[in-house]
């Protein structure tokens, strides 16, 4: 992403969470990320596409580290879900998301609630990928249901926790340990009985504009892309060419997720230029990266 209208994103996304995001003018976020009207409309159509493309890119980056949390691990590992979530947790406490939720929905934004309200399913629908990886493709038709009950767990129990003056501070992995065990004896329970409120099948009315496959492919993108992360950052290359790579890795998701029309020959172009580097070119995940990149734009 433009190094400058990331900037521009840092600079409001503080200004929201210190005034609100009703309070904050644009005026404001110009002169605190010192850019003209110009340059701001040139990025953002308006302050709620800014706020969206805000919200876009914090889970971006706790989707890449989600993902680069399952490298190497065995994805009926609990205690790596836990830690996953754990993630999650801290970065909306930090980036005081739930803050800004409140008051998108409080601001009756027509496009701003669609966007969160789609947000949420995704997470929901991460949630349940995650609960079949841990408790079996059986388990699917019950898994919306577990999905949903479990946020309401681990909210309410992260809640009433804290009202507990003697809690350790840093109290949420056992909330968290907690809340995965019990929703894990749920999906058990549910299951053996048959018990459904919820058709699995209805997410995808939740999501229209993204096919089943569509999603499947994006998830492979990404978790690709957190592994390739991995190997450049611990890899013996000079810091040239870590920036090098990374950028060129940060630029093909963007094009492929961002950019109304993808542009194939320029995602061409980067790959060649990664491929320049015969380490990575060699590296497995690399060569199963250039396979599901070419499967999504030919």
């Amino acid at each position: 992403m433009n190094k400058r209208k990331l900037h521009v994103m840092d600079i409001a996304h503080h200004l929201f969470i210190e005034k609100g995001f009703q309070a904050t003018s644009i005026q404001e976020i110009l002169e605190s990320s010192r850019i003209s009207k110009g340059t701001f409309y040139n990025y953002f159509s308006s302050k709620s596409e800014l706020l969206i493309e805000i919200i876009k890119w914090l889970h971006e980056k706790l989707e890449d580290e989600r993902s680069a949390m399952l490298i190497g691990e065995d994805l009926k590992n609990k205690e790596v879900f836990c830690k996953q979530v754990v993630i999650q947790m801290k970065n909306n406490k930090r980036n005081k998301l739930l803050n800004l939720y409140r008051e998108i929905f409080a601001s009756k934004d027509a496009d701003l609630v669609r966007f969160i309200k789609h947000r949420q399913v995704m997470e929901i629908r991460w949630l349940m990928k995650r609960f079949s990886d841990i408790c079996g493709e059986d388990k699917k038709p019950y898994l919306l249901d577990c999905a949903v009950m479990f946020l309401g767990i681990v909210h309410q129990n992260i809640q009433y926790n804290r009202l507990d003056e003697e809690a350790d501070n840093d109290h949420i992995e056992k909330v968290i340990e907690y809340s995965v065990n019990r929703i894990l004896y749920m999906v058990e329970e549910v299951s053996l009985h048959e018990a459904q409120l919820l058709d699995p099948a209805i997410i995808n009315k939740w999501l229209p504009t993204h096919s089943q496959e569509e999603l499947e492919l994006n998830e492979r993108i990404d978790l690709l892309h957190a592994q390739l992360q991995n190997i450049i950052h611990n890899s013996h290359f000079s810091a040239e060419e870590k920036d090098r790579l990374t950028e060129l890795i940060e630029f093909i998701k963007e094009e492929l997720f961002e950019v109304k029309k993808v542009r194939h020959f320029v995602i061409e172009s980067a790959l060649d230029s990664i491929s320049a580097n015969e380490v990575i070119a060699q590296n497995v995940y690399f060569q199963r990266y250039m396979d599901v990149i070419r499967q999504n734009i030919h």
